[in-house]
């Protein structure tokens, strides 16, 4: 049974779980455990992180310091597109290898194109 915790301040939960369900969903994707919370800063001005903390638990840290929703909710989708590396593409593994510079990294680019294809989806569905 998939579990989801949100610990993001300020948003909507309701909202903020149905946008998450939404893009579980659509990746085809039901962690074990997928915590998200909400970071007033993150280390090296990142904007999001994805842990993998076990088998099947995955962490997702949010800076949500002067974003507004839209750019929280890229980052979100963004991030659990990584869960979805970790899962299926051995995410870890790479991320213990040389790593090419990162715009240079297909789980990157990858990231990149699905958050925005989610966003996009969402809104249109959603209004």
């Amino acid at each position: 049974m998939m579990e989801v915790i949100i610990k993001i301040n300020g948003l909507d939960q309701r909202l903020s779980t149905k946008f998450t369900n939404f893009c579980l969903d659509q990746l085809n994707i039901k962690p074990n455990i997928l915590e998200i919370e909400g970071q007033d800063f993150l280390q090296y001005d990142r904007t999001g992180m994805c842990l993998d903390m076990d088998i099947g638990h995955y962490m997702i840290l949010i800076k949500t310091h002067n974003r507004n929703l839209t750019q929280i909710y890229t980052t979100l989708a963004h991030e659990i597109v990584h869960v979805k590396q970790y899962m299926y593409d051995n995410l870890g593994y790479l991320l213990d290898s040389h790593k090419p510079p990162y715009n240079e990294r297909w789980w990157e680019k990858e990231a990149n194109s699905k958050a925005e294809e989610l966003i996009l989806k969402f809104v249109q569905i959603n209004g």
